[in-house]
């Protein structure tokens, strides 16, 4: 049986809620130009917006996102953004820079995002989540590394993975909110719940 917490709770009423709170913290108006940093598939932003005018960046040579208030732009990866300074009125990034690496690249990134818009978001993992969402493990980021791999290699926990047949261990970013607010000096903090107690979410914002 596949116990991972997804199967236990309606994924996209919880990022309609979570959406809906990003609105609100960031007091988002339709005709606000909004960049997505790390837009992915759009399971986080672009599925419940269709008003705005959003660019999206990540990695992909093309575009996995296909709507009509939506453009792609591929970026290098090296926490540079090919804008021009305040050019958005919001910038929004979630789920992602817990996954930046190494920290000279996550220090850069997050100062391109404050440099190019206006107001920011950004959503990662909280530090103290009972339930760790990557690997749905209790406390799996306050163990040891060589403890995580090996959990991992023994339960093969990162179900998630767009149905990948590779499942590889990553070591996410878990930092206190402190040293979150140190790489975003403008920003506000938040816990937001994401599934009741269980998988909680920091939100920092500049709105």
């Amino acid at each position: 049986m596949n116990l991972h917490p997804r199967n236990f709770y309606n994924p996209v009423k919880q990022k309609q809620r979570r959406y809906d709170k990003i609105v609100e913290l960031l007091q988002l108006k339709p005709t606000d130009r909004v960049l997505n940093v790390g837009c992915g598939e759009g399971l986080t932003f672009e599925h419940f917006n269709k008003v705005n005018p959003i660019v999206g960046v990540d990695l992909f040579e093309k575009s996995k996102i296909e709507q009509d208030n939506f453009t792609y732009q591929q970026i290098k990866g090296d926490g540079t953004l090919p804008f021009k300074d305040q050019e958005f009125d919001a910038v929004v990034c979630i789920g992602v820079l817990e996954h930046v690496k190494p920290f000279e690249a996550l220090q850069k990134t997050c100062a391109e995002i404050e440099r190019v818009g206006k107001k920011f978001l950004i959503l990662v993992p909280d530090y103290n989540t009972i339930i760790e969402p990557h690997y749905a493990f209790p406390f799996f980021q306050h163990l040891p590394i060589k403890i995580q791999e090996w959990l991992h290699g023994v339960l093969n926990l990162r179900l998630e993975l767009d149905k990948r047949k590779d499942n590889p261990y990553e070591e996410i970013n878990y930092y206190p909110t402190k040293k979150w607010l140190s790489l975003f000096k403008q920003g506000n903090a938040l816990i937001h719940k994401h599934i009741g107690p269980f998988i909680t979410n920091l939100i920092i914002w500049k709105s």
